[in-house]
């Protein structure tokens, strides 16, 4: 039913086009803004394969749980490296 009005208006049509083309240029967004993220996990993972991946995961979860890391200090200083997150307003 939804299909047969998107077909016979045009004013639809046009709605489901830009929307398409909106969604499609969403998506390419997402995925540029991740591809330095995923290639860097992919080159740690080829070079200290998947035991070494695990044993990271482990160790970073290991200083969560125990509160002996110092992740926060970690998110401190990669605020300070982006100052535009600072700014009011």
């Amino acid at each position: 039913m939804a299909l047969k009005r998107i077909r016979e208006n045009k004013k639809l049509r046009l709605l489901a086009i830009i929307l398409s083309i909106f969604l499609l240029i969403i998506i390419a967004m997402v995925v540029f803004t991740f591809a330095p993220l995923l290639i860097k996990l992919f080159n740690y993972v080829a070079q200290n394969g998947i035991n070494g991946v695990i044993e990271s995961a482990i160790g970073f979860l290991g200083k969560l749980w125990t509160g002996t890391g110092n992740y926060l200090y970690y998110i401190h200083l990669q605020i300070l490296q982006y100052p535009i997150l600072l700014k009011p307003g």
